[in-house]
């Protein structure tokens, strides 16, 4: 993640592709109070348009963990199901 000028927060993300691994490009994040007047934001979602296919990620940072959902909607007309998966990050001490 990386906060730009005028506090607007981005993230890069890199995928599991075939043949080999790819790079899906870095996407603006919106984030997310518990409350409308809660200004410690924690939840953030960023959309991926990969031609193919948006994704869109969930991700919400407590306890020193950042677990992200990807919900996966196929544009191609290929027939595949859209998905969701679910992943969870720590920083290894």
């Amino acid at each position: 993640m990386t906060r730009a000028a005028g506090g607007q927060m981005t993230v890069q993300v890199f995928g599991r592709c075939h043949p080999s691994d790819c790079d899906w490009g870095s996407a603006q994040m919106i984030t997310y109070g518990a409350t409308v007047s809660d200004s410690n934001h924690f939840t953030a979602t960023a959309v991926f348009a990969k031609g193919f296919a948006t994704t869109t990620l969930v991700m919400n940072f407590a306890r020193g963990r950042l677990d992200v959902q990807a919900l996966t909607q196929f544009t191609d007309g290929s027939g595949r199901q859209n998905y969701a998966s679910r992943d969870a990050f720590a920083r290894y001490r």
